[in-house]
């Protein structure tokens, strides 16, 4: 009996394992597009394509940006912003360290005119990661809008 159970078990467990392998070997094929698309500010992908991808397992891409960032692009481009906040504001929880979800929401906040939620969240990953492109440009783009020359000043002493 105890055979039996234990050989059930075993057969549970491996057919897990082979579900979530497959998974992740066909999210990676997929985050491809996806960061393709990311680092060359492009979007190749239909709304069929990337509106598929899995974003909840695995949650994180090859390079550990998470999946709702990459997809929350193309729901800003199809002017979805609601829907990509949601995504952005569900990114934060997955990788709070790298701060793009903050970079990006800093960005439809600008372009929404709410300066004071934009600027919170561009200083947010501007500290962070002080010497990204994208952080950067944000945070700065806020300063000069607001004329906060002693902040800006700051700044650069940072970089």
């Amino acid at each position: 009996m105890i055979n039996r159970f234990l050989a059930f078990l075993i057969t549970v467990l491996f057919l897990l394992l082979i579900l979530s392998s497959y998974k992740i070997f066909k999210s990676s094929i997929q985050q491809t597009n996806l960061l393709y698309d990311f680092n060359n500010d492009k979007y190749s992908l239909t709304y069929d394509q990337y509106s598929s991808i899995d974003d909840n397992y695995p949650n994180l891409s090859l390079t550990t940006v998470p999946i709702k960032v990459l997809k929350a692009r193309y729901y800003i481009k199809i002017d979805s912003v609601d829907y990509a906040k949601e995504l952005l504001n569900k990114a934060i929880r997955v990788n709070p360290f790298l701060k793009s979800s903050e970079a990006m929401l800093a960005d439809i906040y600008f372009n929404a005119k709410e300066f004071d939620s934009s600027l919170y969240y561009a200083k947010d990953a501007f500290y962070q990661l002080p010497n990204a492109n994208l952080h950067r440009n944000q945070y700065f783009k806020n300063l000069k809008y607001l004329k906060d020359t002693l902040e800006l000043d700051k700044a650069f002493n940072i970089i």
